[in-house]
């Protein structure tokens, strides 16, 4: 299977995506795993404008995605993986979607959220599905683009975690 990067990031498709990611990991397919996009046509109509005509794009549930992925959809592809958050990403790796590398770009703030990064904010649930993913042995990565430095969560990551 080639699945080139497994992104989480509530804005989905966008500048840094299409702009940096694309180029970097040299991706053709972009996949959304969302389930309430996937079932909403203004949002699906957005995603479709954002994607340039030669990336494919496919946007699904988390079940669809799984099923994708056990069935082999991305072996012929350069597939870009984006998950809008944490819940649904573990979910589809809890389901048998494999990786071994997640990145996180952008989580927004809101109430009851710390900051973990400039562009990642995290509340307690968040923050224990992402160490949940380290215990499980996917390192999870925190940067925007492919430029940035990068920022580990660590298996044992305080909850309350924040960068200095």
């Amino acid at each position: 299977m080639s699945v080139d990067l497994v992104r989480i990031d509530n804005r989905l498709i966008h500048g840094q995506v299409i702009e940096a990611w694309v180029p970097h990991v040299h991706a053709d397919h972009i996949v959304v795993v969302d389930d309430d996009v996937a079932v909403d046509p203004l949002q699906r109509s957005i995603l479709e404008l954002a994607t340039p005509s030669n990336i494919q794009l496919d946007i699904c549930t988390v079940d669809q995605a799984v099923r994708m992925y056990r069935e082999g959809s991305f072996s012929r592809t350069h597939t870009i993986v984006l998950f809008a958050n944490p819940q649904e990403a573990f979910a589809a790796f809890d389901a048998g979607f494999g990786f071994s590398v997640l990145n996180v770009g952008n989580l927004h703030y809101a109430e009851g959220k710390k900051r973990v990064t400039q562009s990642v904010c995290c509340n307690r649930e968040e923050m224990s599905i992402l160490r949940r993913f380290a215990q499980s042995g996917v390192t999870v990565e925190i940067r925007a683009v492919p430029r940035d430095q990068v920022r580990h969560i660590p298996p044992d990551a305080d909850l309350t975690w924040e960068q200095p």
